[in-house]
């Protein structure tokens, strides 16, 4: 570089002043006088004359190469450093969740997005089950700006390992401005035992010498001496899907440096979040009729918020909220009421889910799909904000570690086995805690799955993790000759191998260890099968409609509205086949089954079904075709299974319950309202009247094996009574309906509206709460009921009573009549 041409760039490095990050195109290469930059500096010293200026180093000013000592790269050199784990980079591991309604175009907001990135986008079709592209980032220091490119992430991100060369050479004590890098390609060489290893390292020598001749050449705004850390960001668009749906929500707590996108139609959603959503099948065939498989049993919001906990850091909190709402427009219209309604919605529900501190409810940012000049402008800012944030707390990792995940990128397999991948570790120095580091850190953004992470009995690490996930959507959406799969959710080894080929076992291993999958022996189905392989119980693939109406004097376990356990059904399976070994699945003389039935049968006579309704398990008895004897030893079983489930979900609580009576005829999509815990002694008017001897028999039942095995104080669903998280809850929601509505709800409480002041808020309506649960028995149980009742004459804010009193009534059948 010219004299004149470092004065310049000193010149110009000393007018940066703060500003703002914008978003620039990737890879602009702007020569070593910066011309860009002097423009750039122009416009911001108009705007900003009265800022303080801040200096920064020229990092240019190199002087001539012959002035300059040599540094030469060799394979061995490189090698000796890729062993020494103080050598690191930093990097900011990132991951994007889109979620949230169908139909919201969030797809299109992505490929908008990334359009200008020179990102593929052929991973990002809308109704995939995943769609997946990658983002390379990093902050110009010069320019004060984030720069967005695609990584090549089949050369095992070389941009990254030649900042680890840098490193290399700072560890030794020299500046980069005194060395004159060289770097020659490698020839065949046998450095590490493992041939995967050096073939990588063949691989790296060749793309750091490209790189490092394009850096002689002129810098970019990508230098590293321009930069502070690298950003990696996967992109996940999950899509309305079996896969995201009951899969994903398994790694919950592992993605844990992930940011989730919720998108959904402002103008469509906002005033029927409490409805369960009309939407269309988003494929034209009939086996992926995702509307009635996924959506039919769940409300907008539920399903919605149900992508947050994705977020989630297992047994910690995350330092900020890492959720944000993304509204859809589709025309230009009055949007502060629809807002308004779906911040108060939100901010209700997700409280009462207790993800409340993962979302940030105070900014709802619009994506307008009828402007497309400014249709983008606040998902950048959101973009633009969030990798600002990450690059700030950039990790130092182990330049190996970026080495080996390299190494398994250009391997293009799907999977490895842990101690395969752990032993070839070893040749890079990593000790056993530095391995598990590394299978954490690429799990936590979505670049690896390690199923050990799952299941600790798993051997399985799967190295491209959206390509294995989408392969799934060939076993859930099935659509061969195989009847027992879509039937009954029963899949032979000989239709997986038709399925996945070589890979079946693995596939079916993943299954298992996610809990979505259980292997039983011929004896085990009561169906007429062939062979004598084992046979897969996978209950989602099975594509009959739920069965939604509950039933009466039937067992369930009810579980707090806060969490449910889609992976309930297997392990209560795998418990329950413990205690009754020669109880079987299935009953022959059903054509079907819905999908979220499992019927449970001995010499073919019908014991009991399983009906799955998320926070809601039913098990119907339909009648006692055994001795009585019998039937108590599989009920007590039965309750058994329960307790063993649920007590490794120590967070959750829950009890046992029937239905009363009274509430036979209830809409299938809403949660009855009327249930008596068990033990349940009969003075309830409705059942007194309605029940046969067959039910009291049954009942009966329930009662003795109850008593013999009761939940335990400490998880026991607590529905007789509130408890200061209950009513500071309904305090909360009831004070932010309408004024009108509030003086309705009070004066049905109180008798009295006279001494009803708006203006106190909450703390009116706690102290209601306190004088209700003075004055009644059962307080908590009467107080939602009578709320639920009020809401049925009410026109406006009725849904938002309604959804207040079925979050709280898991627990209001608990009266112990």
């Amino acid at each position: 570089m010219s004299k004149s041409n470092r004065a310049t760039a000193s010149a110009t490095a000393d007018e940066i002043v703060d500003e703002p990050y914008l978003y620039i195109s990737p890879l602009e290469e702007t020569g070593d006088d910066y011309p860009d930059l002097r423009c750039l500096v122009s416009n911001i010293q108009g705007k900003n004359e009265d800022q303080p200026r801040r200096s920064l180093p020229v990092f240019g000013d190199f002087g001539s190469c012959d002035e300059r000592e040599e540094f030469t790269l060799t394979p061995k050199v490189l090698t000796n450093h890729l062993l020494n784990p103080s050598i690191k980079v930093k990097i900011s591991p990132m991951l994007l969740i889109t979620g949230g309604l169908p139909n919201s175009s969030k797809t299109t907001a992505l490929r908008c997005l990334v359009r200008n990135v020179d990102v593929p986008v052929t991973g990002l079709k809308e109704g995939d089950a995943i769609g997946f592209c990658e983002i390379f980032a990093a902050r110009n220091l010069i320019s004060n700006s984030i720069l967005l490119a695609p990584p090549d992430r089949n050369k095992g991100y070389p941009s990254v390992l030649y900042a680890g060369v840098e490193s290399m050479i700072r560890s030794s004590g020299k500046k980069l401005r005194d060395l004159n890098i060289h770097i020659f390609p490698a020839k065949e060489f046998s450095l590490f035992q493992d041939p995967g290893l050096n073939r990588h390292l063949e691989e790296v020598m060749t793309d750091l010498s490209n790189h490092d001749q394009q850096k002689k050449i002129r810098l970019s705004k990508w230098d590293q001496t321009l930069t502070c850390g690298l950003a990696l960001i996967n992109v996940w668009d999950l899509g309305l899907n079996k896969i995201p749906t009951y899969l994903l929500s398994h790694l919950a707590g592992h993605l844990y440096n992930s940011h989730v996108w919720l998108f959904l139609d402002l103008l469509r959603d906002a005033e029927h979040l409490y409805e369960v959503p009309e939407i269309p099948p988003n494929h034209p065939d009939v086996l992926r009729n995702d509307k009635d498989l996924i959506m039919k049993w769940r409300s907008r919001i539920r399903y919605f918020l149900s992508f947050a906990r994705l977020a989630s850091k297992k047994n910690d909190t995350r330092y900020k909220k890492f959720c944000s709402i993304i509204a859809t427009l589709r025309r230009p219209t009055e949007t502060e009421n629809k807002k308004s309604r779906l911040t108060e919605v939100v901010h209700a529900v997700s409280k009462q889910l207790k993800i409340n501190e993962l979302i940030d409810i105070e900014n709802i940012y619009e994506f307008q799909t009828f402007d497309e000049m400014r249709g983008l402008e606040s998902l950048k800012t959101l973009l633009n904000s969030w990798i600002t944030d990450e690059l700030k707390q950039a990790q130092d990792v182990p330049l190996s570690y970026i080495f080996l995940r390299g190494m398994l990128l250009g391997n293009k397999k799907l999977y490895i086995k842990r101690s395969v991948l752990q032993k070839i570790s070893e040749e890079l120095s990593m000790c056993p805690d530095m391995f598990q580091e590394f299978c954490r850190l690429f799990t936590s953004f979505g670049s690896i799955i390690d199923v050990s992470l799952i299941d600790s009995k798993s051997e399985w690490i799967i190295s491209q993790p959206i390509q294995f996930l989408n392969m799934l959507d060939k076993l859930f959406y099935y659509n061969g000759d195989d009847e027992l799969v879509t039937k009954y959710g029963l899949v032979t080894a000989v239709t997986s191998e038709q399925i996945f080929g070589t890979y079946s076992p693995v596939f079916m291993s993943f299954l298992e260890s996610f809990n979505m999958a259980i292997k039983l022996s011929n004896k085990e189905v009561d169906l007429t099968l062939e062979g004598s392989s084992p046979i897969y119980y996978i209950p989602n693939v099975c594509t009959n409609l739920p069965d939604l109406q509950c039933t009466p004097v039937s067992l369930h376990l009810v579980q707090e509205m806060n969490t449910s356990l889609p992976h309930f059904r297997i392990l209560f399976i795998l418990k329950f086949l413990e205690y009754q070994p020669h109880i079987q699945i299935h009953h022959a003389a059903m054509e079907s089954t819905h999908i979220n039935v499992t019927t449970f049968t001995s010499h073919s006579n019908l014991l009991f079904e399983l009906v799955y309704l998320g926070d809601i398990t039913e098990f119907r008895f339909p009648s006692i075709h055994h001795s009585h004897e019998d039937m108590t030893k599989i009920c007590g079983c039965v309750i058994q299974a329960c307790h063993d489930v649920m007590s490794k979900q120590s967070s959750i609580k829950y009890n046992f319950a029937i239905m009363c009576s009274g509430d036979e005829g209830s809409n299938p999509c809403k949660v009855q309202t009327y249930r008596h815990s068990l033990p349940f002694i009969s003075s309830c008017k409705k059942c007194s009247s309605g029940l046969s001897d067959k039910d009291n028999a049954k009942i009966a039942m329930f009662n003795a094996e109850i008593k013999k095995n009761r939940v335990p104080d400490e998880q026991m669903l607590n529905g007789e009574s509130f408890t200061l998280e209950d009513a500071a809850n309904i305090a909360e929601r009831l004070s932010h309906l309408s004024p009108e509505v509030a003086k309705v709800v009070y004066k049905e409480f109180k008798s009295t509206d006279d001494d009803f002041e708006e203006e106190t808020g909450w703390k009116l309506f706690m102290r209601m709460i306190l004088d209700w649960e003075k004055n009644n028995k059962d307080s908590k149980r009467e107080f939602v009921l009578k709320l639920s009742s009020i809401a049925e004459n009410l026109k406006s804010d009725a849904d938002s009573l309604i959804d207040l009193s079925s979050n709280h009534l898991r627990g209001s059948y608990l009266s112990r009549k």
